[in-house]
């Protein structure tokens, strides 16, 4: 005789919160019953046999945990508990684990202040006094910017969803942003500096979480051919030759400049 497991109606469990689906199905020994399936058939940690029978779905729901236990000290009806948690989207209208679910703006933290840039020295003549004698100014002058950083949370993600944001991550640290960002900032005005963070344990369902780090850099000033700077802000260095910013470009007249910009809203 086979030796099966039927599903425990009364032991199944369904939850959906704002950011994932978790779930219980109890199996017990059922020999030959209607609707049984043998052991094999029984779900395993990080299988996706997980169905609602109320109708709702929950798509790639991760077995997590099992557990096994005897039932009034028989062998014979030994019962396997199996809990889950979504890895990725649910549908009927679960959750999103690792949708920004924290990413208010409100929970951003911003730093902002000014930086100092030297723009002529007592060697150069950028720079000359207003009043006569209108001499070459001969000693160290500066001009003030706008600079600071700010952090977004990500999370929690998945271990899939954390491969691929681990992928995007790689590709645009150490870019500036190629259209406006987070509903402050002009193009090119946002450094991408990287992430941190890692793994986060509730329940013992694995999930990661970070902080995603970037600068910014505004000038509100003149370039060297007297138009308002109005974005790529981080490419502009202070030409000391003609006393304006310009942004360097790797041949003349081209259009690499020291950084590439990257899509932001992937992250």
């Amino acid at each position: 005789m086979a030796i099966t497991y039927k599903r425990l109606t009364s032991g199944y469990n369904y939850e959906k919160t704002s950011n994932a689906v978790t779930g219980k199905e109890v199996y017990i020994r059922h020999d030959d019953a209607a609707g049984a399936v043998p052991f094999a058939s029984l779900p395993v940690i990080n299988s996706t046999p997980f169905t609602d029978p109320d109708g709702n779905t929950a798509s790639n729901c991760l077995c997590q945990k099992i557990i096994g236990r005897f039932i009034d000290s028989d062998p014979n009806t030994i019962q396997y508990e199996f809990q889950f948690t979504t890895d990725g989207t649910a549908g009927g209208g679960g959750g999103q684990p690792g949708s920004d679910v924290n990413t208010d703006p409100a929970t951003r933290r911003y730093v902002m202040g000014g930086e100092s840039v030297t723009v002529d020295s007592p060697d150069e003549a950028g720079w000359w006094w207003s009043l006569a004698p209108q001499n070459p100014i001969r000693q160290p002058i500066s001009k003030v910017i706008v600079t600071g950083s700010f952090t977004i949370p990500k999370g929690p993600l998945t271990p899939a969803e954390d491969a691929t944001f681990w992928t995007t991550v790689i590709g645009l640290i150490g870019k500036i942003n190629n259209a406006a960002f987070d509903g402050r900032f002009r193009q090119g005005s946002v450094l991408f500096e990287g992430i941190d963070g890692g793994t986060v344990y509730n329940d013992g369902v694995l999930s990661y979480q970070y902080n995603m780090n970037f600068s910014f850099r505004i000038i509100n000033d003149l370039d060297a051919a007297g138009n308002p700077i109005a974005a790529d802000d981080w490419n502009y260095l202070w030409r000391e030759d003609n006393a304006g910013w310009d942004r360097p470009s790797d041949s003349p007249g081209g259009f690499n400049y020291l950084y590439q910009s990257g899509d932001f809203s992937t992250l």
